[in-house]
């Protein structure tokens, strides 16, 4: 079966840049989703008191480890899509807002490397978010979750005295490592933009042109390997 996602403009394109060009649309945008529902879930933390519901901090640093997966799956796909050339604005800065990505990355893909290592006083945790409130811009919130009773400190976020203003915002934090989310997800939508005017200029099928597909199998009763509803 085709690829038809993307060959339908180009049937010359190679198999494998097809599936390249999907996966990286497709890591892009689940990073971009996941942020979404961090930032929803984070800003219904904010004013709540100690302790917080387990369910409730939860999403939300299930949300960071996602995103932060799926933008180093970005970045693999990225060394590996053809025609795209680092000395391009747009493609140099999104690989280079993806640097410390991998870094915080490995905290949990090693985890049990870490554990290992860990000293006594070694905070118990899987990351912690810090943002801004939204209710007071000159207040800082952070969650994370342990099973311990000890206080951590988590990622505080850079102040701008001359400007009064904190320099970014989201911010997800894992044993010596922390990536701003917020700044990475804004290089993510300007890549995401640039990458698709990229595709459109050299005939690829534009990726909200992209369909779901449903497909099914129904098994009868005289026949083993069953056939398509």
């Amino acid at each position: 079966m085709e690829n038809r996602a993307v060959v339908a403009c180009r049937p010359d394109i190679d198999r494998r840049q097809a599936l390249s060009i999907e996966a990286l649309r497709f890591a892009i945008r689940a990073a971009l989703f996941e942020f979404e529902r961090i930032v929803e879930a984070a800003r219904r933390l904010e004013g709540l008191e100690n302790p917080l519901p387990w369910h409730e901090v939860f999403p939300v640093l299930v949300g960071c480890w996602s995103a932060v997966d799926a933008l180093d799956r970005a970045n693999d796909v990225l060394q590996h899509t053809g025609g795209l050339k680092t000395k391009w604005p747009w493609v140099g800065d999104f690989k280079a807002a993806l640097e410390p990505v991998r870094d915080v990355r490995n905290g949990l893909q090693h985890l049990h490397s870490r554990i290992s290592q860990m000293s006594e006083n070694s905070p118990p945790t899987l990351g912690a978010l810090s943002w801004i409130d939204s209710r007071d811009k000159y207040t800082v919130v952070g969650v994370t979750l342990s099973s311990s009773s000890q206080l951590y400190s988590i990622a505080s976020l850079p102040f701008d005295r001359h400007e009064m203003h904190f320099v970014r915002d989201f911010t997800f934090s894992h044993d010596k490592f922390e990536v701003s989310l917020s700044d990475l997800m804004a290089a993510a939508d300007r890549f995401s933009v640039a990458f698709e005017d990229y595709l459109l200029a050299e005939g690829f099928m534009s990726g909200e042109a992209i369909q779901g597909v449903r497909f099914q199998m129904r098994v009868l009763r005289d026949d083993t390997f069953g056939q398509p509803a």
